[in-house]
């Protein structure tokens, strides 16, 4: 037998309710996520967008040439990250074919793009030069766009922390 039912979140409560389950059946999967519901506040302030895909052209997807150090992400599951710590370093005539790029998971634009942003008012994000690699007649400006806003962590019920 299946049941459906949302909750709202609290790490707290979740704990209790899967403890409780446990305890009333041998055997329990739940079957759940996460949707994480933020606050009106936290949206104005978070980032510019999320852009997940722009189809497999393997040319629009780059790999940086500059350095990153690790660091922790998350002190609930251990994630590290790579922090950028210099300029995204890439051959910059790409945006002349294509205004907008990825550059390992970063994303990286045209002036054209630049000029859109700013034209719509958007904000919530800072534009960084992206330094050039390769011969200096193919260089152009290409500009990280880096959020400045972004949402809080959510929690993962204590239940699930090592299992995570």
């Amino acid at each position: 037998m299946d049941y459906s039912f949302s909750v709202t979140y609290n790490p707290d409560f979740m704990e209790r309710l899967f403890i409780s389950l446990k305890k009333i059946s041998v055997y329990i999967q739940p079957d759940f996520h996460f949707e994480p519901i933020f606050s009106d506040e936290e949206f104005n302030s978070s980032p510019l967008f999320k852009l997940q895909s722009f189809g497999y052209e393997q040319s629009r997807y780059l790999e940086n040439k500059g350095k990153y150090k690790q660091r922790l992400f998350c002190p609930t599951c251990k994630k590290k990250v790579d922090e950028q710590i210099e300029p995204l370093a890439i051959n910059t005539a790409i945006v002349k074919k294509y205004d907008l790029v990825y550059v390992d998971k970063k994303i990286v634009i045209s002036d054209k793009i630049v000029s859109l942003l700013e034209k719509w008012n958007l904000t919530g994000y800072r534009i960084e030069q992206v330094t050039h690699v390769g011969a200096e007649k193919f260089k152009t400006d290409a500009y990280q766009v880096v959020p400045t806003n972004i949402l809080p962590p959510q929690d993962v019920p204590g239940i699930f922390r090592n299992a995570v």
